[in-house]
């Protein structure tokens, strides 16, 4: 009787996750749409180029990766040419708040006896030109591909600290905000709820190239602080509206 209802249960769980996708039509948006999302990124943050490179703080024990993970935001406009040409591709522009992050090398020893550590946070933002290939299932689902170019910019900060045995400890800080090229490449699936809305959930990597706050020179000692370069792999849960 157990393994009846067993059965009985994966079939209807079954059944209920097929029909969907096999007897339901094809999405038929309006060209325009919109789209706001939420994302999670796991960011990574290479100090290699930061580490500190003057006297007794050039070790390379201060340079490397470190990670973090946050929650963003975005908002995007878009066209679809499937409506007035034969090709099921999508054309975009986006902004994106990824998130507030900080990456860190340290505390590490040096010598025995010196102490030092560096830290960066990031908070980075993007404006992108998407492009995104439907495959067409004539179902509710639509699986995509895609990527698109832009601009990141990058709101850093930086500190430094440092001590020698028992002295008093030094540190040290700067800020500042650049501009850079920004790439991303990724894919997903919608669903359509009718013709009107869609729920979007999507992967992208996302290169956010080099935020540079500004060196910090003859501070106690040692320079450092010439930038950390970001990327990112990011999930994102949208809604698409379309008829307007």
């Amino acid at each position: 009787m157990k393994k009846n209802l067993i059965r009985g249960g994966l079939f209807a769980a079954a059944l209920a996750l097929a029909l969907p996708v096999t007897e339901a039509p094809a999405q038929e948006f309006n060209s325009l749409y919109v789209t706001p999302k939420i994302l999670y990124g796991w960011q990574t943050g290479d100090l290699s180029d930061s580490k500190w490179r003057n006297g007794v703080w050039s070790s390379g024990v201060l340079g490397g990766d470190d990670e973090d993970s946050n929650f963003g935001f975005g908002l995007a406009f878009g066209n679809d040419f499937s409506f007035s040409t034969s090709y099921p591709v999508r054309l975009e522009a986006e902004y994106i708040y990824h998130g507030d992050n900080s990456f860190s090398k340290g505390p590490s020893l040096i010598d025995g006896t010196r102490v030092a550590k560096q830290s960066y946070n990031v908070k980075a933002h993007t404006l992108m030109v998407n492009a995104f290939y439907d495959i067409n299932l004539d179902t509710f689902l639509t699986p995509y591909i895609g990527g698109g170019l832009g601009a990141s910019y990058l709101k850093s900060s930086y500190k430094a600290h440092s001590q020698v045995g028992a002295n008093p400890s030094m540190g040290a800080s700067a800020s500042g905000n650049t501009w850079n090229f920004a790439w991303n490449i990724g894919g997903g699936v919608s669903y359509a709820f009718d013709n009107t809305m869609a729920l979007d959930v999507g992967y992208r990597y996302f290169d956010l190239g080099t935020a540079e706050p500004g060196s910090i020179s003859n501070s106690g000692g040692f320079r450092g602080g010439d930038g950390v370069d970001v990327t990112a792999h990011e999930l994102s849960v949208g809604l698409r509206f379309s008829g307007f």
